[in-house]
């Protein structure tokens, strides 16, 4: 018996979400001081609105950077020579069916297609 680890790419460098955030938090600065600069009501509202969807969007990608961000690896108790002997029985039934025949050995046991 032999254990599995998770393919490599789950230990790819995480993605890029701490410079998203900064974008919108500089997005969010420069709304937040128009706002208290603009001097008509109708333009304040407006840019509280913008703030507001700032903050939205913010949280959306947040969530979804959160959500893609690959998880630890797990290490799974795996018998090797039953994956294998499952993987060879799928290749065994996709060749018969182009009548290739398949021989193959694991230790002691002898299968080909036609005693299948």
């Amino acid at each position: 018996m032999s254990c599995y680890t998770s393919p490599p790419w789950n230990t790819a460098p995480s993605l890029p979400d701490h410079n998203v955030i900064r974008e919108f938090a500089g997005i969010q600065g420069v709304l937040e001081i128009l706002r208290d600069e603009a001097t008509d009501e109708s333009q304040r509202d407006l840019f509280e609105r913008l703030i507001g969807e700032t903050r939205r969007i913010n949280e959306t990608v947040q969530e979804l950077l959160h959500f893609a961000r690959p998880g630890e690896p797990r290490k799974v108790a795996t018998d090797v020579a039953e994956l294998l002997e499952d993987s060879v029985q799928l290749l065994i039934a996709g060749f018969a069916r182009r009548d290739i025949s398949v021989k193959y050995s694991t230790g002691a046991r002898i299968l080909n297609s036609s005693s299948i």
